[in-house]
């Protein structure tokens, strides 16, 4: 018989704002499936022929890992072959005696034109990053220094808004015809954005928390009795020690220091905290498998987009120059021949930026927590999707939106004075907004289709769980649905229309 688990302790204490996100040491897990090490392979003929037992993969949870290993060879070995196909088309369309044949390619130009520059800017926009630091260091005096005032906030918000404003406008009009530059450092600058966000709130927040633990203090030696500060020091107190690490002896504020915001901005990771869990060494051999990946996606990519995706992009931007009927019987033929090309493409993307990426940059800084994505394509709602699909940036809104909405109290009555459903609405809208911004980079169009969409997940999630919350695989099925089609209709129509 199996043993019984032990309940949880009861946390009794205060609710902590900013126990909201933990990290641990764990894989990602495509990683999780195929091992570095072994094989996991398993069934009646591995077993046959295996020394040794294979063991399984432990998840939090009492379930093992179903291993598909042999699908994820086939799978390859598709890619493989459409992959090669794709390439010989291409050479056959770019072959000149004049030039090499990757120079004729729109797409492979367009990814490497004036590399070193780009290279530049994206380096001069990363180091435009610190010039926040003066801003966060008058609070590291801690019991003396400066409170988490409106004057400091303010300053650090204004801060923001010029970054990213003043980046997106340069990014703009520095590279006015490379679609792909623009939008690669756009999504680098909200990635900045985040990690400045964060880092600023964050120790605003505790400095706060450490004025109020030594007021509280020192006015409970007057009156010992008095429950509301004995409530106040008792909050503030576990939440600076929830961020404290007792294996290091660093807590707020001695964290503000110039190599603590370095090393945080070097990690594949939008919310700050004082500790990560780390690797004790960076296994090179992973580094170079990572590498392998980034590289040769980018070329799957490049042969996807020249070959499918690019014929298909210009016959629907010919479409702003037709008549309606004739564009709308176009734009469906076009849509149809677009949604296989761009589906692989959206996948890929995500593999290249959430696993390959990501594990490379965290396995040279040796970043432990490894959860950038969870098995979002097992989604039955738009909730799971949006959650699991970029865990990274889900965490960031949901400590520095949701909650910041949520945590807003109300002078007079001390209550929330926002709901969960209004801070989970402003968590979409700014995140619509941000999307469409993306879109506007890209495309150089105002055409809201984009955050429509986004902020019509509220309600389709809604409807989704009301309709097949019973039915997880029919509600999976119109997921994979939304995303086959949702996708390639939004850049359709940014470019038809």
């Amino acid at each position: 018989m199996a043993e019984k688990k032990a309940k949880p302790e009861e946390n009794t204490g205060p609710k902590l704002q900013y126990g909201d996100i933990k990290f641990k040491s764990q894989s990602t897990i495509l990683d999780s499936y195929i091992s570095v090490n072994n094989s996991k392979f398993t069934g009646p003929i591995v077993k046959k022929y295996s020394k040794k037992s294979i063991e399984y993969i432990e998840l939090d949870t009492d379930d093992k890992l179903i291993q598909f290993s042999g699908f994820f060879v086939l799978g390859w070995m598709f890619i493989f072959f459409v992959i090669s196909n794709s390439f010989i088309q291409f050479y056959i369309m770019n072959k000149s005696d004049s030039h090499y044949f990757w120079e004729n390619s729109i797409i492979w130009t367009s990814m490497f034109d004036k590399l070193p520059f780009v290279a530049l800017v994206d380096l001069v926009m990363y180091l435009s990053m610190f010039l926040c630091y003066p801003i966060i260091r008058t609070l590291k005096a801690g019991k003396k220094g400066s409170r988490w005032s409106k004057k400091i906030k303010y300053t650090a918000s204004l801060f923001e808004f010029v970054f990213f404003f003043s980046w997106m406008a340069i990014i703009y009009n520095l590279f006015p015809e490379n679609w792909i530059t623009r939008i690669f450092l756009f999504l680098h600058s909200i990635v900045f954005l985040m990690k400045i966000h964060s880092y600023c709130y964050y120790n605003g927040f505790m400095s706060e928390r450490l004025r109020d633990m030594v007021e509280a203090e020192k006015k409970l030696k007057d009156s010992p009795n008095d429950q509301e500060l004995i409530k106040v020091f008792e909050y503030s107190k576990k939440e600076l020690e929830n961020q404290y690490d007792a294996k290091h002896s660093l807590k707020f504020p001695d964290n503000i220091s110039l190599k603590n915001f370095f090393t945080y901005t070097t990690f594949p990771v939008v919310v700050y905290q004082i500790y990560y869990p780390r690797n004790e060494r960076i296994r090179w051999s992973y580094v170079f498998e990572k590498i392998v990946a980034i590289f040769g996606i980018i070329f799957v990519m490049i042969n996807i987009a020249e070959v499918f995706m690019y014929p298909t992009a210009v016959g629907l931007i010919a479409l702003n120059n037709s008549d309606e009927e004739y564009k709308l019987l176009k734009l469906a033929l076009l849509l149809t021949e677009l949604i296989p090309s761009f589906i692989t493409m959206y996948v890929i993307v995500w593999y290249l930026i959430w696993d390959a990426i990501l594990n490379c940059i965290a396995e040279l800084t040796r970043f432990a927590d490894r959860e950038f994505y969870a098995d979002w394509w097992n989604s039955v709602t738009w909730d799971d999707f949006s959650k699991y699909w970029n865990v990274t940036v889900h965490k960031f809104l949901l400590r520095h939106v949701f909650h910041a909405f949520k945590n807003v109290k109300n002078k007079k009555t001390g209550k929330p004075k926002y709901s969960s459903l209004v801070s989970m609405f402003m968590t979409f809208f700014i995140s619509s907004i941000f999307h469409e911004l993306a879109m506007f980079m890209m495309f150089k169009k105002k055409r809201y289709y984009i955050f429509v969409l986004q902020m019509a997940q509220i309600p389709l999630t809604y409807i989704h769980y009301k309709l097949f919350k019973n039915y997880p695989i029919v509600a999976n099925v119109y997921f994979w649905f939304s995303i086959c089609v949702g996708p390639a209709l939004v850049c359709s129509l940014y470019l038809a229309c």
